[in-house]
């Protein structure tokens, strides 16, 4: 039984009948019914069932998240019905969510619920009616209320099951309303993270931003219900450490408590609680005016141009988020916490996120990864807080930051620098969330740190190649993979049959139109290819490339001239070289000495490899390189290939230079290809 005593005021007494009147017309499995409405003297009263279990205040559901999505859900639904029927209930909050004698989940009190078909106001100029643990910030500043201000009441309820505490604190009422209005919306710990986007949506301050009906949050908590049945129960599971080169689904809780730092920082001194005043604090040197400004009212156009005009004044000094309370950002986001849709606090923010942009850039350039990765989250949450995440300024200062990242990461490639990921790892982990192919150059990253020459890489559909790290033999040359092998008969036909590719000419034989699948000589398929072109080792690279995702070239004349500092010129060249010998009756005078049973190509593989495992440097077919021998106009005639082949004798190096027709192959010339990393 609820009962109204006579010495209560006249607006509570209506207050009261009204609520009757709300919750009789509302007919729905979670909300509260009413038996009975009637007056006993002076006193009124209504009759309710009787709830044995009590309310949703006297539990503590923080280590149950699947039982919070279900009384999140029957609340949703009761309200869903209720805002159907042009109900608000204002007071959503877990002492007036119940639990009958089968732990089923019901609403009640809708005694200050405002009933559009039932217009009248009970609302004074001086009074605020609602709970303001729980009070949506059009609610605190006494607004026409809709069923998003409802939307905002349950999700406090749920960031205070989820943590055990309000979202929002301060020393009175008062406060506490304040707090609703302009202090970020703080961070969840990470072992909540899931819920931390239903978080963010239903406690935005602006209510065009939240959930615009219960329908909408009941699809976000089925998404939620998904992911803990798809991962385990993330509140009893622990954060696990973050991974390098790992999920990038973990990275994402790389900022949580940078983040609640960086929601303090923003706005939680903008009033000074114990003043009672919005923008009193001292702004200190550099800034020259140090004259405390008047309270921040709703209405106060010259403090709301104050607090811009000390915003620009802090952010020329450099003070874009510390020391709190006087910072540009705590400056523009306390307008934008009085009037919303300021456009001169927005511009103030994109000039600050621009300036923050070239600091985070110019500290990931330096190594600062702290100073970096700390500016990037606290402009983050910014964007969050402000609702801007969708903004180009926001979006230049993320490209930015990745850009950056990237650039820092090609130079640790390039120059070997062994210690780079691990210094700069919170930034890097921050990027590779904004731009993917910051993973890939952590992985080339990677291998420059941990692999050593030699090293067997292999792209699916690509070939096996050997790994050269970043200034290898002091050669400062930045990190490559070179084929272990020549590129075959079999590999080439399945990119000429792809790509139908009609074969070049091949010269240098006494053969009607040879080309690279009659040379004039018997080949097997692992054998290289020849009588092909730079032109179409160029295009089988790239063909290879857009296989693979990786990028092919053919290798320049300083990578290739590095790994042939391996190949022995003494000894049984027959044994490490398919070379001229006395397997053929040509050349007598410059063959080798000796024999290798091989009159033409070989199969690839066959000899000794170099130190670093690479076959056929020498022997079997000279190579094209990328090296340009000489152009005509633009177009490159002559190209430069690289080594000996099955038709060199004694008289040539087993490392020697060639410039060959471009355009034409020959039956001694073949494809060796190089793997780069990103650039």
């Amino acid at each position: 039984i609820k009962v109204l005593g006579y010495e209560k005021s006249a607006d509570l007494a209506e207050r009261f009948e009204r609520e009757a009147r709300t919750i009789a017309r509302l007919d729905h499995p979670n909300i509260v019914g009413i038996h009975e409405v009637g007056r006993a003297g002076n006193a009124l009263f209504y009759t309710m069932p009787f709830f044995p279990n009590g309310d949703l205040s006297q539990r503590d559901l923080r280590d149950e998240p699947r039982r919070i999505v279900e009384v999140l859900r029957s609340v949703c639904e009761a309200l869903k019905y209720a805002h159907a029927h042009g109900v608000v209930h204002r007071d959503v909050k877990p002492a007036n969510i119940l639990f009958d004698k089968t732990d089923r989940v019901l609403l009640a009190d809708f005694g200050i619920a405002i009933s559009r078909e039932h217009e009248s106001r009970v609302t004074t100029q001086d009074k605020m009616i609602g709970s303001t643990g729980y009070m949506s910030p059009e609610q605190a500043r006494r607004q026409d209320l809709d069923g998003r201000a409802d939307i905002y009441s349950l999700g406090v309820v749920c960031y205070e099951l989820l943590t055990g505490e309000l979202p929002f604190h301060g020393a009175d009422a008062l406060s506490v309303a304040i707090a609703h209005m302009q202090d970020p919306i703080p961070r969840l710990p990470p072992t909540r993270r899931v819920w931390q986007p239903l978080i963010d949506r239903a406690l935005a301050k602006s209510p065009d931003m939240r959930y615009q009906n219960a329908g909408e949050m009941l699809v976000a908590l089925a998404e939620i219900e998904q992911a803990l049945d798809a991962g385990g129960d993330p509140q009893r599971a622990p954060l696990a450490p973050l991974a390098l080169f790992g999920d990038p689904r973990a990275r994402i809780a790389f900022g949580t408590a940078a983040l609640a730092l960086a929601a303090i920082w923003f706005g939680a001194n903008w009033y000074d609680r114990r003043a009672g005043a919005g923008l009193d604090g001292p702004v200190a040197a550099p800034v020259a005016d140090a004259r405390a400004a008047a309270p921040l009212q709703i209405a106060d156009a010259d403090a709301i141009d104050r607090a811009l005009a000390e915003g620009y004044e802090l952010l020329r000094a450099g003070r874009l988020y510390e020391p709190p309370g006087a910072n540009a950002a705590s400056r523009f986001l306390g307008v934008l916490a009085m009037v919303p849709n300021s456009a001169e606090a927005r511009a103030g923010l994109d000039h600050l996120i621009e300036t923050a942009s070239k600091h985070a850039v110019t500290a990931v350039g330096d190594g600062r990864d702290d100073e970096a990765a700390a500016l990037h989250e606290r402009t983050y949450a910014l964007a969050q807080n402000s609702m801007i995440e969708d903004y180009e300024a926001y979006a230049r200062f993320e490209r930015a930051f990745a850009k950056a990242v990237i650039s820092s990461i090609d130079e640790g490639i390039a120059s070997g620098d062994r210690e780079l990921a691990s210094r700069m790892r919170r930034s890097f982990d921050i990027a590779a969330l904004v731009d993917p192919s910051v993973k890939t150059r952590l992985e080339a990253l990677a291998l420059a740190e941990a692999m050593s020459p030699g090293a067997r890489i292999q792209d699916p559909g690509g070939p096996l190649l050997a790994y050269i790290p970043a200034r290898h033999r002091g050669s400062g040359l930045p990190a490559f993979s070179i084929a272990v092998h020549e590129v075959t008969r079999r590999e080439y036909a399945a990119f000429a049959r792809a790509t139908r590719r009609a074969a070049a000419p091949c010269g240098g034989v006494l053969f009607k139109r040879p080309d690279w699948r009659n040379p004039g000589f018997a080949q097997r398929d692992d054998e290289p290819v020849v009588c092909v072109s730079a032109a179409d080792a160029d295009a089988y690279a790239r063909w290879l490339t857009q296989r693979t995702g990786s990028r092919y070239r053919v290798p320049t004349r300083a990578e290739w001239s590095l790994l042939a500092r391996d190949v022995a010129a003494t000894g049984n060249v027959c044994a490490r070289a398919n070379v001229l010998d006395a397997s053929t009756g040509r050349g007598a005078a410059a063959r080798y000495a000796c024999n290798d049973g091989r009159e033409n190509t070989a199969p690839v593989g066959r000899y000794s490899a170099t130190a670093l495992g690479i076959h056929d440097l020498a022997g079997n077919v000279r190579e094209w390189s990328a090296e340009c021998a000489k152009r005509d106009g633009s177009k490159c005639t002559q190209r430069v290939v690289l080594g000996t082949s099955w038709r060199d004798g004694a008289r040539r190096a087993l490392t020697g230079v060639e410039a060959l027709d471009a355009a034409v192959g020959t039956p001694f010339v073949g494809i060796r290809l190089v793997r780069e990393f990103e650039k």
